[in-house]
C-alpha cells in the first residue's frame, strides 16, 4: 500500500491553499507599497502655475453684443444723407482694455521667490465698445475710426482677430507667502465726441445736420499688449 501522504488528494488540496494565501499576501504587500509611493510622490509634487484664456468678446453697442438687437435709432424717412463725420473731442490710450490671458501661482506655502511666467499660445477674438443714441452702421464706424485717427495720430480698428496675441510672453516675481496673478491685456483707445450726419431734404429745399454724442473704445491697428501683476495674502 502507498502511504506517501504528499501524493494524497487531501495533502495536495492543503498545499494549494497555502500557496494561494502566500500569493495573495505578496500581491497585497506590493499594492500597499505602490500606494505608499504614489502618495509620497503626490505630497512632494510642487504646484505648477495655472493659465486661463479670456473668452471671445464681440463688439458691443450700448453694452449689448452687436449680433443681437442693439436698440439703434430708427432713421426717419428723409431724401438722402450727404455725409457722416466724427468730431473727436478726446482720444487716449486704455492700458488694460481687453483681457487676453491670466496666469496664477499659489506661493503662500513657500519661503522662496517664484518666477511666474506667461506665454500666450492661443487668443480669442476681441471686439470694440460703442455707446450712443445712433445706429452704428458701417458708414458711422468708418467715420469714427477716421476721426479717432485724426485725433491720436495713428490708425485704429474694430476687432482683434483670433490668435493675434500668440507668441507674447512675460514674467513677474511672485514673493514668498503670496498668491500671485499675472494678466495680459490688449491696449485700446478711448474716445468721446460727436457724430454729425448731414442730410438733404427736398421738402425743406436744403441741408440740415443731426448730431449724436458717442463714446467708443477701439483697438489700435498696431498690436500692443500690457501686463499687470497683483499679489494677495
Amino acid at each position: 500500500m502507498n502511504t506517501n501522504k504528499s501524493n494524497s488528494p487531501r495533502f495536495n488540496k492543503r498545499r494549494r491553499r497555502v500557496v494561494s494565501r502566500a500569493i495573495i499576501s505578496s500581491v497585497s504587500a506590493l499594492l500597499l507599497l505602490f500606494s505608499s509611493l504614489s502618495s509620497a510622490g503626490a505630497a512632494s509634487e510642487k504646484k505648477s502655475p495655472s493659465v486661463t484664456y479670456a473668452p471671445e468678446s464681440p463688439t458691443t453697442i450700448n453694452g449689448v453684443p452687436e449680433t443681437s438687437d442693439s436698440g439703434g435709432r430708427i432713421t426717419p424717412m428723409l431724401n438722402y444723407k450727404v455725409s457722416t463725420t466724427y468730431n473727436a473731442s478726446t482720444g487716449y490710450p486704455v492700458q488694460y482694455f481687453k483681457l487676453i490671458a491670466t496666469a496664477t501661482h499659489d506661493n503662500r506655502n513657500s519661503a522662496g521667490l517664484f518666477k511666474l511666467g506667461l506665454k500666450i499660445e492661443q487668443s480669442t477674438s476681441q471686439g470694440s465698445e460703442f455707446s450712443g443714441n445712433i445706429e452704428f452702421s458701417g458708414e458711422v464706424k468708418v467715420a469714427i475710426f477716421a476721426g479717432i485717427q485724426s485725433k491720436v495720430g495713428y490708425s485704429v480698428k474694430e476687432t482683434r482677430s483670433y490668435n493675434e496675441a500668440v507668441g507674447w510672453n512675460g514674467t513677474m516675481d511672485c514673493p514668498a507667502y503670496k498668491y500671485c496673478t499675472f494678466d495680459a491685456f490688449y491696449e485700446g483707445v478711448a474716445s468721446g465726441g460727436t457724430v454729425v450726419e448731414k442730410w438733404y431734404s427736398d421738402s425743406l429745399g436744403g441741408y440740415y445736420t443731426n448730431s449724436y454724442p458717442v463714446n467708443v473704445k477701439v483697438h489700435p491697428t498696431a498690436l500692443k499688449i500690457n501686463s499687470r501683476s497683483t499679489t494677495s495674502p
